[in-house]
């Protein structure tokens, strides 16, 4: 069920940001995180609001934070996979990290 929930959210957050709703792209990436907290597709789809309502800086934390340092226990941060590796290349969040400072 929580693969539905993700699953349907990003459809919502997508079709939300592309007609510039907001307050549902909002809605239901929270909801997508709110079901999967450690699913990166709710945490991108978190990142693409921030973007979108332009919180950069919040976007950026969140990403670094949630998405390329999460880790799922005590040890070190696990490897990003693939699909979101793909997805920070083609939005263009790994050139922007690269040159933010600290």
């Amino acid at each position: 069920m929580t693969c539905a929930i993700v699953d349907t959210a990003h459809i919502v957050t997508t079709h939300a940001l592309a007609v510039g709703d907001l307050g549902l792209a909002r809605f239901a990436a929270e909801t997508s995180v709110e079901a999967a907290p450690y699913d990166d597709t709710a945490q991108l789809d978190m990142v693409a609001v921030d973007r979108a309502a332009g919180d950069d800086q919040r976007a950026e934390r969140r990403f670094v934070e949630n998405v390329l340092e999460r880790t799922d226990d005590d040890l070190a941060p696990i490897d990003v996979p693939e699909h979101s590796a793909d997805i920070s290349r083609q939005r263009r969040w790994d050139k922007r990290r690269a040159r933010s400072p600290g």
